[in-house]
């Protein structure tokens, strides 16, 4: 059966990996939709490359540059619902960064599209009405990150009632080793050096300060309905075990492969089957001449992982100001203004200080909503660093 998809960020490096899966399986996949925000160079020769039918494009600014090959172009809040409603398209990829990623996601629920998502934001602040929705319109809502595709497989094969607890493992980022006193000077660019992936720079710098493992602590509650007490975080630098079950029998179950995001892609886009990766000649790897190290993590060097306890029976005002107060932290630090080791302190401010009366429903509002948000925390932030 051949699977018509739509890729929301097919530039990024999550999208690009969904494309090379594609070009590895043509007879499983064919792509209708590319969309970007606004790379339009290499999204027009991703779409002349695969011929869609339509584009999405977040800025159109430099569009009238490109001729995309008669595709039908699509923009805003609307395009999204358009492209989510054609009938033709049977599974949409969400792969951007940012909360506007819940709009593909919703829109492709309600439509009854298989969804494949990595976008940690929309299923963090938004994960609640996105799993009710998908179960009330009879959908399946798949991750693609390494560590929630690892927990839905082990669940696929095991079953729950079979397991105790879950793990989630962490590489530790660029500063496992760095001692505590360095981080205080530590620059962006330090901070952008993935020992073992290369993602886009939200991801690597969540991953420095390690709150990309808050996100997923959070997901993982959110994706397989687990209680905050049944998940647990460890460091693992090697990054080839990204998620483990610990079974009521006392074993522990993992899944292992070398730190290449095609794996968890591809087994997320085959689903239910499996892809024969190896025909294709992917490199993979074994256990044999490497050594596998798995550490409690140290609060002290970390202690954006203290955050996990405000987030337990949330609201989503809270989730919220988390989120995107993380967000204005990496444009701060990245520009300067903030240290390093000032995030978690201002992420737990903000959390404590910072009020908003937006509701953050799922609407045309949201767009002002959280752009209104952005500007008030930042200013807030601003306020509180002189």
């Amino acid at each position: 059966m051949v699977r018509n998809i739509a890729v929301f960020g097919s530039t990024g490096s999550i999208g690009r990996k969904v494309l090379e899966v594609v070009r590895l399986f043509p007879n499983r996949f064919s792509v209708k939709m590319l969309g970007a925000r606004r790379n339009v160079a290499e999204l027009y020769k991703q779409v002349k490359e695969f011929n869609t039918r339509y584009v999405y494009i977040d800025e159109l600014g430099e569009i009238d540059n490109f001729r995309f090959n008669g595709a039908e172009i699509f923009t805003g809040v609307e395009g999204v619902r358009k492209i989510c409603s054609i009938d033709e398209i049977d599974t949409i990829l969400v792969a951007v960064d940012g909360y506007f990623g819940i709009y593909p996601t919703i829109e492709g629920i309600m439509n009854g599209k298989t969804v494949l998502t990595a976008n940690k934001e929309s299923i963090f602040i938004w994960g609640y009405e996105i799993m009710e929705s998908a179960k009330n319109n009879n959908t399946i809502v798949i991750p693609l990150d390494s560590e929630h595709n690892t927990i839905f497989n082990l669940i696929s094969k095991i079953g729950m009632q079979s397991i105790n607890k879950f793990i989630i493992t962490a590489s530790g980022g660029p500063f496992l080793k760095k001692p505590l006193e360095e981080l205080e000077k530590t620059t962006f660019q330090n901070a952008m050096e993935h020992p073992n992936w290369k993602m886009g720079k939200i991801v690597t710098l969540n991953s420095a300060t390690m709150f990309n493992k808050v996100l997923e602590f959070f997901e993982a509650h959110i994706f397989f309905q687990i209680p905050f007490d049944k998940i647990e975080i460890v460091i693992h630098p090697e990054s080839r075990i990204h998620s483990m079950a610990v079974l009521i029998d006392g074993t522990t179950w993992s899944i292992y492969y070398r730190p290449d995001m095609i794996f968890p892609i591809a087994n997320a886009m085959f689903y239910p089957d499996i892809p024969p990766l190896i025909e294709r000649s992917i490199p993979f790897e074994t256990p044999v001449d490497i050594s596998l190290n798995f550490l409690k993590p140290d609060l002290s060097k970390f202690p954006v992982l203290s955050l996990i306890k405000y987030l337990d029976n949330s609201k989503i005002q809270n989730r919220v100001i988390l989120n995107t107060s993380n967000e204005v932290c990496i444009y701060l630090f990245e520009r300067g203004i903030i240290k390093f080791n000032q995030i978690p302190l201002i992420l737990e401010k903000c959390l404590k200080e910072f009020k908003t009366d937006f509701k953050f429903e799922i609407s045309d509002k949201l767009v002002e909503e959280m752009n209104n948000v952005r500007k008030s925390i930042e200013e807030f932030i601003l306020s509180k660093l002189v």
